[in-house]
């Protein structure tokens, strides 16, 4: 039930990111759309959970499945919206995931081919995906924002500085240092639980979610050897994976709104449906 209504709050989110964009698009040129987000990019993740949601409602063949390829489409939008490029590329490595790890390779066929095609009109149509010719300068912005976090975590590599560290140093050190790029954390998340954590920190954070996937291991195994479905397990394993690779170039995972549809995915663990 709970998941439904995500969809619907992801629906609601969309509808109002259209009303947004209709309001601000003459006043801000490339406006991105926020919603009630932080920024653009929560928006973007959580339209992308929303859309990972209605995959996994696809695979376990619920009644009226159709809905939930409609809602997909609609949240798709939303992610348009946002502006976000590597959630495109998040969110098919979650539902590819989901895929494999359900043995359903039909649908992985055709939601591949889907996949190309959308590609191949990007490629022909840039005007599909207007912030292509942004991907150079953003690249450089995230390279700034890890370099300057590497140096502050040479500065506290034990215990680090704290949560949110990367938004106070900012905050500190940018009127003397005009070179910092403003973010409020560290785009990465090996470098922001350094960063806020520390070594020490950040390896009881790696021991926790070691012990947690290996418990997620044997419920799925004890699931399958009692012939009990385990929908759940696999698409946990597969929404942990997607976040594992964005945490790769940003961290918009640790968050209230966000970061709440995360943790309830996921403690759905060993749950038998």
């Amino acid at each position: 039930v709970l998941l439904n209504v995500i969809c619907a709050g992801g629906c609601l989110a969309t509808a109002y990111s259209i009303f947004e964009m209709i309001i601000m698009k003459d006043k801000v040129p490339g406006y991105r759309c926020e919603v009630s987000f932080s920024n653009a990019n929560f928006f973007g993740v959580a339209v992308m959970m929303v859309i990972l949601i209605c995959a996994y409602k696809v695979v376990r063949r619920v009644k009226y499945s159709y809905v939930y390829y409609f809602i997909a489409a609609f949240n798709a939008i939303g992610l348009c919206l946002s502006g976000s490029m590597s959630l495109w590329i998040i969110g098919a490595i979650g539902i590819v995931l989901l895929l494999i790890l359900n043995h359903d390779y039909k649908l992985l066929l055709v939601f591949l081919g889907v996949a190309v095609l959308a590609l191949l009109l990007v490629i022909l149509v840039p005007q599909f995906s207007p912030r292509i010719n942004q991907l150079g300068p953003t690249t450089n912005n995230r390279v700034k924002i890890w370099l300057f976090a590497i140096e502050q975590i040479k500065e506290a590599p034990i215990l680090g500085r704290g949560f949110f560290s990367y938004k106070h140093l900012y905050n500190t050190l940018s009127p003397t240092r005009p070179e910092i790029y403003k973010a409020a954390l560290a785009h990465n998340f090996l470098l922001d639980c350094l960063l806020c954590h520390g070594f020490v920190g950040t390896t009881l954070i790696g021991i926790y979610m070691g012990i947690f996937v290996k418990k997620a291991f044997a419920c799925h195994e004890k699931l399958k050897k009692c012939g009990k479905t385990y929908f759940n397990t696999v698409f946990a394993a597969a929404t942990l994976a997607a976040i594992a690779c964005y945490g790769l170039i940003d961290t918009t995972f640790i968050w209230v709104q966000t970061g709440m549809i995360s943790l309830f995915i996921i403690s759905g663990v060993g749950v038998d449906e």
